[in-house]
């Protein structure tokens, strides 16, 4: 989350086409990847 402010950096044109998810520790990164990962894996 240290980095949010660093996302006002980022172009408009760009954002718009991410999705951003603001963790806290390399726990919350894990999580986020490998919840991600499964869920594409399992979409068919």
């Amino acid at each position: 989350k240290e980095n949010q402010k660093d996302l006002e950096e980022i172009p408009a044109q760009v954002a718009r086409k991410l999705d951003f998810v603001l963790v806290e520790t390399m726990d919350g990164v894990l999580k986020e990847a490998l919840t991600a990962f499964g869920a594409e894996e399992h979409a068919g």
